[in-house]
Parts: structure tokens; C-alpha cells; sequence
């Protein structure tokens, strides 16, 4: 029998010989759960890092990453049969398993088992914080595009950004989705949000450059029209 079509009960089985650290594993399944596409070992080991951090972190400096292969090990450890790597991608086994795994009103779960485990809106809720705290980081503060270029640049500047820094890709093009899914009522989150979306004309704002040029957003023009923005984020946190 192939890991595809083991029992959900029986990986959850599996997991339970297999746990480590719970919190960590908690963490593993609410960003493998809620993310927008498959994350990269690098991606989820910031991603993991950030969240696990005793302090706010601030920088990529102040992130004790176990790099690609540790963290490989780590997430075979901690999920057993119900994740695949692929090309370094972490992706669930089946669409099966995020059902197995998510929670809905009436379910009932146990805390140490696997089975409806993750409530949705609070896996955005921890993943939208994450993606924030990251793209406040110092790293990106100096960030400045001309503003008088086509986007053609911007397009081509981008890759060297999210090369050298891993999950920036991510959470430049996905943390406005988290946040809306998050319905986020914290006074402290919502204030971060709403500094991102202060772009100003966009040349200053490292996730602005990014998300303007990704697949799933349209271009965002340079100029005083970019405030807008401001204003329909934070409506929509």
C-alpha cells in the first residue's frame, strides 16, 4: 500500500510514534495547513524560525535556521506519513489530509492527536503575524527602486531580492491573504498592517515591488494613488 492511500487514522497513528517537540509540530501543521502554495525548506524554516522566536525577531540575524537538510529531517520526523517533499517543496500527501486535519465547528479533537486539530482562521491568524513580523525586518528597510521605471524593471530587479532572502517572496505576495482570512482583532497586528500598507509611491516598500509583480496581483502604479491602498487593506484586516 502506497503512503497515498494509507488510513488518515493510521498516519495519525504514525505521527504519534513519531512526535518531538509538540509545539514545534503544532506550529508545522498550522503553516502546512494554511499556506497559499507549497513552501520551500528554506521558506518554512524561516517561517518556523520567526514564529518559534522567544523575542520579536527583527532581522534574518537574529533567526537560528537549520538550513535545508536539518530541517528536511525534522519535518520527516515531526509529520511522519503526512507530508511529501518534492524539489525541496513541502506539500501534505493529499487534499484528504487537510480535511483530516482541519477543524470545523461541530468537530471534536483531541489535543495531542492529529484529527481536526487546526482551526483555519486562527492557522491564518499565525501565519498573517509571521508574515508581518518578516516583512518589517530590518533587512528590508533600506529598500529603494527609482520611481520613474516601468515595471519591466521591477520585474527583473525583484528575483535578486528574493533570492538572497528566503520567504520574502511569499510573504510579499501572501500576507494580505492571511490577513483578510485571519478577520485579525488585535490591536498590535492590525497597527503593523496597516505601516505596510503606508507604501507611499511604492519604491521604498520592498513587498509592494514584489507583490506588484507577481502572478496573482495586478501592477501597483507609482504615485500618490498607492495610499489608497492604505485604506483598503486595513478594511479588509
Amino acid at each position: 500500500m502506497t503512503q497515498q492511500n494509507l488510513p488518515l487514522a493510521a498516519l495519525d497513528i504514525g505521527r504519534n510514534q513519531k512526535c518531538t517537540r509538540i509545539d514545534e509540530e503544532k506550529l508545522l501543521k498550522v503553516i502546512i495547513v494554511a499556506k497559499q502554495h507549497p513552501l520551500t525548506l528554506g521558506e518554512l524554516d524561516v517561517a518556523l524560525e520567526i514564529e518559534l522566536n522567544s523575542t520579536f525577531p527583527t532581522s534574518y540575524a537574529d533567526l537560528d535556521l537549520e538550513g535545508d537538510e536539518k530541517r528536511k529531517k525534522w519535518v520527516r520526523k515531526s509529520c511522519g506519513l503526512f507530508v511529501s517533499i518534492i524539489d525541496s517543496r513541502v506539500y501534505l500527501i493529499h487534499q484528504t489530509a487537510k480535511e483530516f486535519l482541519v477543524r470545523h465547528k461541530d468537530d471534536i479533537f483531541e489535543p495531542q492527536g492529529w484529527k481536526h486539530s487546526i482551526d483555519l482562521e486562527n492557522a491564518h491568524q499565525t501565519l498573517s503575524k509571521i508574515c508581518i513580523m518578516h516583512l518589517h525586518f530590518q533587512d528590508f528597510q533600506d529598500y529603494r527602486m527609482p520611481t520613474n521605471r516601468r515595471r519591466s524593471y521591477y520585474k527583473h530587479r525583484a528575483p535578486a531580492y528574493v533570492e538572497k532572502y528566503s520567504f520574502l517572496d511569499y510573504s510579499a505576495s501572501h500576507w494580505i491573504d492571511h490577513v483578510q482570512e485571519a478577520h485579525m482583532d488585535r490591536s498590535i497586528w492590525v497597527s503593523k498592517a496597516a505601516e505596510l500598507c503606508d507604501v507611499g509611491d511604492g519604491s521604498s516598500s520592498i513587498w509592494s515591488c514584489i507583490y506588484s509583480t507577481s502572478i496573482y496581483h495586478p501592477y501597483i502604479p507609482s504615485g500618490p494613488s498607492t495610499k489608497t491602498i492604505r485604506t483598503a487593506l486595513v478594511s479588509g484586516i
